[in-house]
């Protein structure tokens, strides 16, 4: 299934806890994981096993989450 934009944005506090109410293991491993220096040192324990999988992108966003900026 191809999404064109922004699929499925989570920010809020436990959203981590309901990843798997969305997403099979097999999706989450070929996700693209986009997030900020200090978020993701916060989230290293939260992570699903599937974050670290071959086929998981990770881009580190420098910028602001501004509107204009995402």
């Amino acid at each position: 299934r191809v999404v064109v934009g922004p699929a499925n944005y989570f920010s809020h506090p436990g959203s981590f806890n309901h990843l798997h109410d969305f997403f099979t293991d097999e999706q989450l491993s070929r996700a693209v994981w986009i997030y900020g220096k200090r978020a993701i040192a916060a989230a290293q324990t939260k992570l699903p096993p599937a974050f670290g999988l071959p086929g998981a992108k990770h881009i580190l966003f420098r910028g602001h989450c501004s509107e204009s900026d995402v």
